[in-house]
């Protein structure tokens, strides 16, 4: 899987866990204290986000059973980048990433269609703060991007939207909800990054692409958006099935 510019993950993955802390709160292996929604319920949005808020402090170390990783810092082993666009065209790894700052979340919206399998959930962040080690080649517009070392990165009032449409599929007899489509739209208000240059060859490049990155913030992320926008979409599909994986639509979406 591709992944975009180095100010993604930290919107990505932070945004990530977000839609699946809708699929936690379903299950019937959650903490005791967090509601479990029946789909009979016709208040059903509104115990949802209850329990969102009620599991968030068990997302710090993590929930084994569910296959959510502690997220306090979110670590994320790597993520490969590679892109060839008019506007922008990199390659680049992106290596021990920590991500804090993704338990503050609050949910702005969340609409969610049973029958139709289907939800429409908006999402904002106050604080994310990313540190990662890369390694880069290519361009932003005629800019070089070359080099190696640490980038991190302040990110402030960070918003996601998604849609998702779920399907049921039948294994070993037995139906589970997998996501079928999914679309993602994020944006942040204010980036502070940070690229800390290990290669002194390219000490100048750094220094020239860093310059141009803050001070074109909006611009650049314009650049980056539909890439950041359709690499979220897919980490999230992969993440939601892996865990939507554990347990049947009937423990899910009890009656």
């Amino acid at each position: 899987m591709s992944a975009v510019a180095n100010t993604t993950p930290s919107r990505a993955l932070a945004l990530l866990q977000l839609l699946l802390l809708a699929a936690v709160t379903w299950a019937r292996v959650v903490p005791n204290n967090v509601p479990i929604c029946k789909r009979s319920d016709p208040q059903y949005d509104a115990c949802v986000v209850k329990s969102v808020e009620a599991i968030t402090p068990h997302l710090v170390k993590g929930i084994p059973k569910m296959r959510v990783p502690p997220c306090e810092p979110l670590v994320i082993p790597a993520l490969a980048i590679d892109r060839n666009l008019e506007a922008l065209k990199v390659r680049a790894d992106l290596k021990n990433i920590r991500i804090y700052g993704g338990t503050t979340f609050v949910i702005n919206k969340l609409k969610t269609d049973l029958q139709g399998l289907s939800l429409d959930l908006s999402v904002s962040f106050p604080h994310i703060y990313m540190v990662s080690d890369y390694d880069i080649d290519g361009r932003i517009l005629v800019v070089p991007l070359k080099g190696r070392g640490e980038f991190r990165g302040n990110f402030t009032d960070v918003k996601g939207d998604i849609q998702g449409k779920g399907m049921l599929v039948n294994i070993s007899g037995k139906q589970y909800l997998q996501v079928q489509k999914l679309t993602a739209s994020a944006d942040v208000k204010d980036a502070v990054p940070q690229i800390i240059n290990k290669d002194k060859s390219t000490e100048a490049i750094t220094n020239t692409a860093s310059n141009f990155i803050n001070e074109n913030k909006r611009q650049v992320f314009q650049i980056i958006k539909p890439l950041v926008d359709d690499t979220l979409a897919a980490v999230l599909t992969e993440f939601a099935n892996s865990i939507l994986r554990t347990m049947t639509i009937d423990e899910i979406l009890p009656d």
